[in-house]
This record gives C-alpha cells, sequence and structure tokens, in this order.
C-alpha cells in the first residue's frame, strides 16, 4: 500500500533537486522516505497581517491542505515565546509573539546536509533538534546510533555525546582542526530562530518616547532600507550584534518609522522622511553610542569594496573569540572580533 504522502515527498525530492539543494541518491532517498508530516504536529502558525501568527491544527485540517502545506517549500513556526504551540491557543484568531521553533525550509535543510559531505560510518552531532525533521533525514541516512541531537527543549529527546572533530554546519561549513579551532563560510542567506539562551525580549512600548531625547541629527548617507538585504543585514548585525531594528506602524498596518535600538548600551537612532524631500532621509541618534554612525561606516566600506554577496564572510573561531572578516579586503571596519563570554 503506498504511504499517503509518498506523492509529496517524491515531488519535494524533484523541486530540490531542481534548485541544486539536493545533489545526492542517498539523501533524496531520505527525503523520499521520510514523512515531514510527522514533525509538525500538533499544528503550525501561519504569517497573518499586522505581524500576528494564525494558528492551524493538524487534526482541524483536511489532509491534503495539510500535505501541501507540509511539502510546501517554506518555514513553518511550530512555537512561540518558548512555550505557545497552536493548539494551546485559546481562540483561532491570529496571536502575536515571537517564533522560538520551527520546521525549517526543506531546501535550507537539504543544503546544510549536502554541504556536510558525510558518509557512511560517520557519527554527527546535531545542535538544535528543533521539530526533528533534519534528525531524522540524518538518522536514515547514517542510522540512529551515529546520530546525537541535543535541545533545550525538555519535550525533545536528547543524548550528550563527547564533542566530534570533523564538520559543524548550520547556516555556516566550518571545518574543526586538531588544536580545537575552526575556519568557514556562510552556506547562503538564510537565517534561523534564535537560540532561546541568545533571544532579546523585543523593543516594545512606547517608541517615541525611547526616542525623545536625541543628541544629533543629519540626513543619512545609507537609508535603513538597505537592512532590508540579506548582507548589509548581517554586517549591522556583526557590527551592533544587540541591536534591534524596529518598525513603527499605524493601527491599519501602515509603516511609519524606523527605529534601531541597543538597549544594553542605552542608545538609539530613528529615521523619518527629510523635511523637504521624502527621498530623502534623516536619522536622530542618542544614548552614548552613535548606533547608526557604527553601522553606516561599515556600510560604505562594504560598498566601496564592491558590495560582495554574504558568501564572501568568513569565520574563524579559537578558545577567546569569534573572527569575522569579508574576503579579499583588508579595510579594517569589514574585520569583527567577538570575545566569547
Amino acid at each position: 500500500m503506498t504511504a499517503p504522502t509518498t506523492t509529496e515527498r517524491q515531488a519535494l525530492a524533484a523541486r530540490l533537486r531542481e534548485s541544486g539543494a539536493l545533489r545526492t541518491p542517498a539523501w533524496r532517498q531520505a527525503v523520499e522516505s521520510v514523512p515531514r508530516e510527522a514533525f509538525l504536529h500538533p499544528g503550525v502558525f501561519l504569517p497573518a497581517p499586522r505581524g500576528r501568527w494564525r494558528p492551524l491544527l493538524a487534526d482541524r485540517t483536511d489532509e491534503a491542505v495539510w500535505a501541501r502545506l507540509a511539502y510546501s517549500d517554506q518555514s513553518l513556526v511550530t512555537q512561540f515565546d518558548g512555550w505557545l504551540t497552536p493548539d494551546q491557543a485559546t481562540t483561532p484568531e491570529p496571536v502575536p509573539g515571537v517564533p522560538t521553533s520551527s520546521s525549517t525550509e526543506p531546501a535550507l535543510v537539504l543544503r546544510m546536509l549536502e554541504s556536510l559531505e558525510v558518509e557512511e560510518g560517520q557519527e554527527v552531532l546535531e545542535i538544535g533538534t528543533g521539530t526533528g525533521y533534519s534528525t531524522a533525514l540524518l538518522c536514515h541516512r547514517l542510522g540512529e546510533d551515529n546520530v546525537t541531537t541535543v535541545d533545550v527543549d525538555p519535550g525533545v529527546a536528547r543524548r550528550a555525546d563527547d564533542a566530534l572533530e570533523g564538520i559543524g554546519v548550520s547556516t555556516w561549513t566550518v571545518t574543526v582542526g586538531a588544536d580545537g579551532t575552526a575556519e568557514g563560510r556562510i552556506v547562503g542567506p538564510v537565517s534561523f530562530v534564535q537560540a532561546r539562551a541568545q533571544a532579546q525580549p523585543p523593543v516594545t512600548g512606547d517608541l517615541a518616547a525611547r526616542a525623545a531625547y536625541a543628541d544629533c541629527e543629519r540626513e543619512v548617507r545609507v537609508p535603513p532600507t538597505v537592512l532590508e538585504e540579506w548582507t548589509p543585514a548581517f554586517l549591522a548585525q556583526l557590527t551592533a550584534p544587540d541591536a534591534q531594528l524596529v518598525h513603527a506602524r499605524t493601527a491599519e498596518g501602515e509603516q511609519q518609522r524606523t527605529y534601531l535600538f541597543d538597549p544594553g548600551r542605552e542608545s538609539f537612532a530613528e529615521f523619518a522622511p527629510g523635511p523637504r524631500n521624502a527621498a530623502r532621509r534623516t536619522v536622530r541618534q542618542g544614548g552614548p553610542i552613535r548606533l547608526w554612525d557604527q553601522v553606516e561606516e561599515v556600510l560604505l566600506a562594504w560598498r566601496d569594496a564592491g558590495s560582495p554577496g554574504i558568501d564572501a564572510v568568513r569565520l574563524r573561531v579559537t578558545e577567546t573569540a569569534h573572527h569575522y572578516w569579508l574576503d579579499g579586503t583588508s579595510a579594517p571596519s569589514l574585520r569583527w572580533e567577538h570575545a566569547l563570554r
């Protein structure tokens, strides 16, 4: 008897192969064998207007609709705020929240697994089990005894093994040396839900009041809209790791102003259209750090270097710090060192 989602799994594998995310027969067999829908229970949250999310339960959704969703080319949020799952939502109406777990887009999962270049008999340590779909693919490929997976959620199965020397893959492909240092590059323009130990509370409340006292105001040389692009956004994150980009919206969801807040350093930047030209923007800055000055300097240096893509970012991990730089450039502002805490 044919499994209920065999056709959908085969179609997903075909799309992944056509896109280049899936290259080897062994991983294709895993995709065609592992049912993604089994790792989406009890349900998912779908994007809704005004930054909210609509809960959708598996057992209350038509099987064909659920199968199409499970094998769609998108990440599917399964938890908010470290605890809220779709079955715990008190109403079917959209809810606000910060995603803390999701089933990652299949194309990203397979690009990472292919980048791992794993061979039969090797062991893999996966940090961040999440829904378990990628874990199941690994187990199908290598056997469950060769896969160790770890997660902070007490509802997720986990084992603790010794650290493994070899290749570690997330959005990075990193080669770990015998001396414990590691070096690598970004796999592509992708991101994950923040690890809960690193997640910051979102900036909320009266944003105008938070930005009421500015020390300077000037016209920007780089508009904040550039942060909607992958590489500039990543470079800004390297420059101001704790900063948050926040869009103020009306009750109808229309964007009014844009802010960059760094709560830890008590600094902010507020962006608004220029007084005489809506195409120009001004920035007001306050606090001990000129937040946008720092970010803008990096973005200008990046442009001067020819605006290289995200795949130009390199990483070296030592015992004391994470070191980042752009391959092929020597500008001091395009090198970062984040000390390990």
